[in-house]
């Protein structure tokens, strides 16, 4: 019994550690583009609004865009990686 009580405590413990480690390779990308790709505005890149999507973070030029980054976000995303790939 105490053997199966060892080997239960070890089991939970790498599961929790090969949890810690997933979580932290899957953190969110950030894409830094500078153009708001639904309004083509500059963002501020010091504060900028953001919104996930498919594991990345895009950077939009005010508090009214992330809702229609939502409603098109195959679009808004694919203009923003665009344009930040043009900046590089």
């Amino acid at each position: 019994m105490k053997n199966r009580s060892i080997l239960f405590v070890a089991f939970a413990a790498l599961l929790c550690l090969t949890l810690t480690a997933v979580a932290a390779t899957t953190a969110p990308l950030k894409v830094n583009n500078t153009i708001c790709p639904v309004m083509g505005k500059p963002v501020d890149t010091k504060n900028p609004v953001t919104v996930e999507y498919n594991g990345k973070i895009y950077n939009v030029c005010c508090s009214m865009c992330p809702a229609v980054f939502k409603s098109d976000p195959e679009r808004y995303s694919k203009i923003a990686e665009e344009q930040a790939k043009a900046k590089k």
